[in-house]
């Protein structure tokens, strides 16, 4: 199978895989067992979240683990509405895992001030317009379906007084994060995006919070045994990706820029956002192909794609990220499809997805004038 939907899932590094099975076999036990099995499991566990926070470069503290990174984006919002009363800056095209939370915030009466993000590309202007009173900002560093980059660093400082719930799970396999790491900056990003197992959210909590203990105790301590396993894994796959990764995204930009260019090549297709690409995500629409046909299409052929987050694959009509990001384009939302790379994707991954979709091409723009 030709893999091309690592946005939703990458396959996990085989030297993660390794040390979970040897923690599994020699040193299992809970970390918070007294026990001499459960002191091996906790040492397991504090050098894993020394290797997390040696990749985002904070203090080990500041780590506090989740079952899923949209669990650590609702936790983090929810400490921020809660601490500070004012206005909420935040933009149409993030992760449903923010959305929903903004949405109840509208619920209870708060003021969201939604920022324009015609292509994926965020104004500077627009945002410093409304960011000197805000209390709250949620953005993503790089977005979910689109693969388009918003510079937060030069942004924070527009917004003084503002908690920032910053979605890097995208992001987080690709950039050097440390710039964003102010003391009123939250941070979420996913093992299951990393090479490691799905199963850990992982949020960067501000010193000034992670040190009130009342404070971790109350908003931010996931019920349940922390997952060693899935843990030491993500401890694994950060080290990997810490040695290579500028030079992994950088050929993975190029791989994208290659599917992007052999897709665009059949009259009509069109890539949805703008550069700069913060990731390998390639999103394009073509209005003779509804995105479920074109998807199923190239499932027949073996290649996985996607036409949305993985999160709202089983819904009907398209992707709400491009209907934001093309409002005045209705047409770009039901046919597109998401194609994103990983680090161990190859130049033949991308000419066999090529030949894969001109050749199902015909028959899907049939299938979609058929209605079917």
């Amino acid at each position: 199978m030709i893999y091309l939907d690592h946005a939703a899932l990458t396959p996990p590094e085989e030297a993660a895989l390794v040390a979970m099975v040897q923690v599994a076999r020699d040193d299992l036990g809970h970390p918070d067992a007294i026990h001499g099995a459960g002191r091996r499991a906790r040492a397991h566990l504090d050098r894993a979240r020394v290797r997390i926070a040696e990749y985002l470069g904070c203090a080990p503290a500041e780590l506090v683990f989740f079952p899923s990174a949209t669990e650590a984006l609702r936790s983090a919002l929810a400490f921020a509405l809660a601490d500070a009363a004012g206005p909420v800056l935040s933009s149409s095209l993030e992760h449903p895992a923010v959305l929903d939370g903004l949405r109840a915030a509208i619920g209870d009466a708060r003021a969201v001030r939604w920022l324009a993000m015609p292509a994926g590309r965020l104004d500077p202007e627009g945002f410093r317009v409304h960011a000197r009173d805000a209390a709250v900002v949620a953005l993503a560093r790089a977005n979910h379906e689109l693969g388009t980059a918003t510079d937060i660093a030069p942004l924070v400082a527009e917004a003084p007084r503002a908690w920032w719930v910053i979605d890097a799970v995208q992001a987080a396999p690709w950039l050097d994060l440390s710039e964003l790491l102010g003391d009123r900056v939250f941070l979420a990003m996913s093992s299951g995006k990393l090479g490691a197992p799905a199963g850990v959210g992982v949020l960067r909590v501000p010193g000034r919070v992670a040190w009130d203990r009342d404070l971790v105790a109350k908003h931010f301590t996931p019920r349940g045994t922390p997952p060693l396993l899935a843990i030491v894994a993500l401890g694994v796959a950060c080290d990997i990706r810490r040695v290579d990764r500028e030079s992994a995204r950088a050929r993975a930009l190029g791989l994208a820029e290659r599917l992007a260019d052999g897709l665009t090549l059949r009259p009509g297709v069109v890539r949805n956002g703008v550069a700069p690409w913060a990731t390998p995500i390639v999103n394009v629409s073509a209005p003779e192909l509804e995105g479920r046909v074109v998807e199923s299409a190239l499932d027949l052929r073996d290649v996985a794609i996607a036409r949305t987050s993985a999160c709202r694959q089983r819904m009907d009509g398209g992707s709400a990220v491009v209907a934001a990001a093309h409002p005045e384009e209705a047409w770009r939302a039901a046919t597109a499809t998401r194609w994103s790379l990983g680090r161990h994707s190859s130049p033949c991954d991308v000419e066999g997805a090529l030949a894969a979709f001109h050749d199902a091409f015909p028959a899907a723009a049939a299938a979609t004038s058929r209605g079917v």
